[in-house]
This record gives C-alpha cells, sequence and structure tokens, in this order.
C-alpha cells in the first residue's frame, strides 16, 4: 500500500481556504478517492496543509486521479493556488511506501492528531538495519503509549526518507503519549539509538491535525 501526500504552504487565510478545501475533498471522494486534508501545526510553516490520500499502486492513482480531470476541479485548484504565495518554494509530492501498517484503507476522524518524526538516511548507512532499528522504536512506542505507529518510505519524491507517524484522537491525547514516552527507560535510548543512520540536520518532529 502507498501513501500519496501533497503539501503546500499557504497565506493562511483559512476562512477563505477551508470551503474550497471541503468542495475539493468532497469531490475527490464523490470520484471514491479517500483524500484527507491536514493543517500544519506545531513544527510546521504557518499556513501549511496537506492532503493525503492511500492507493494499492500508482497505477491505481493514475485510474483514480483520470476521474477528477474535469473542469470543476481544475477551477478548484486554481482557486487553492490563489492563495498559495508564488515566491515561497513548495515541497515536491511524495510517495511513500508503508513498511509498518497502512494494509488498509480507514476513516480518519476529523481532529485527529498524528505525530510526525522524519529523517533521511545518512550516506553510508544500512537501509535494512534503519528499517530493523524503526520497527524496534515502532514497538518501544506501542509499548510506552498504546499507540501503533506506522513506518513509512519513500518511494518517489526525495529518496531515502523515513518517516513514523502515530494517531491520536486530539492533542490533549497527543501530550498524554509524549509524556508516557519519555518516562519510559526504553523509548528514549532507542530513539537516540536511530541517530547513526540519519543525515546531520534532517531530523523533524512535526504534528497535522485532520480538517477535511
Amino acid at each position: 500500500m502507498l501513501l500519496f501526500s501533497r503539501e503546500i504552504v499557504t497565506t493562511g487565510e483559512m476562512d477563505k481556504i477551508m470551503p474550497i478545501i471541503q468542495e475539493a475533498m468532497a469531490m475527490a471522494r464523490a470520484a471514491g478517492i479517500p483524500m484527507s486534508a491536514y493543517a500544519g501545526a506545531n513544527g510546521y510553516v504557518p499556513g501549511t496543509i496537506s492532503f493525503g490520500a492511500q492507493y494499492e499502486s500508482t497505477a491505481a492513482r493514475a485510474a483514480a486521479q483520470s476521474k477528477l480531470y474535469n473542469q470543476a476541479w481544475f477551477d478548484l485548484n486554481r482557486k487553492i493556488l490563489s492563495f498559495v504565495p508564488q515566491n515561497l518554494a513548495q515541497r515536491e509530492d511524495m510517495m511513500f511506501n508503508f513498511v509498518r501498517g497502512g494494509n488498509e484503507v480507514v476513516e480518519i476522524p476529523m481532529g485527529t492528531v498524528f505525530n510526525q518524526t522524519y529523517f533521511t538516511l545518512a550516506g553510508g548507512a544500512s537501509f535494512p538495519k534503519a528499517l530493523a532499528w524503526a520497527s524496534e522504536m515502532a514497538e518501544a512506542s506501542k509499548k510506552a503509549t498504546g499507540s501503533d505507529p506506522i513506518i513509512l518510505s519513500s518511494v518517489y519524491g526525495p529518496l531515502g526518507i523515513m518517516g513514523m507517524m502515530s494517531a491520536y484522537e486530539n492533542f490533549a491525547k497527543a501530550d498524554e503519549a509524549r509524556d508516557k514516552a519519555l518516562a519510559s527507560a526504553e523509548w528514549m535510548p532507542k530513539f537516540l539509538e536511530g541517530g547513526q543512520f540519519a543525515m546531520p540536520g534532517t531530523v523533524f518532529q512535526k504534528q497535522i491535525v485532520k480538517i477535511a
């Protein structure tokens, strides 16, 4: 299973942007595409919005996208882009492979908060060993917090990116999980162990919240 991710940095005028996003999500779902929209929270540039959808393959995504190739969809995209400052560099679309979790498409409740940790694999680092560490890290997180993280690795867009995400009902639950992780004797040593696989300066911890 694959996860498609598109991230844009907007002007942050959410009162004007939200109706467009909601219309776009309704159109995508009517076409059978389980797309969701998220607002970047802690760790993101203000005004960041990301869109995500799971697909079985790139061929499945192409087939799904073809259902949206119409004037109404193009007009919606133009409306959204009118709130994207042209002087800001935008991130490439990403396609991730689910290394752990993501075996089926599930409906994500509104307001769900995802804690995200991403890094780029260091030159010379062993990818299989990094995956083994990520699996151990996910188990340590599950044991400490009760939330079972998914593990992702990039297959399109910048390569070598690995990520881990855990879902929580709200920010309070995310804070509670972080407190439990930091109180665990196992979690922090395992987290720091991952430094050997990461390119310096590429480790980020962020939060997104589902808005549509």
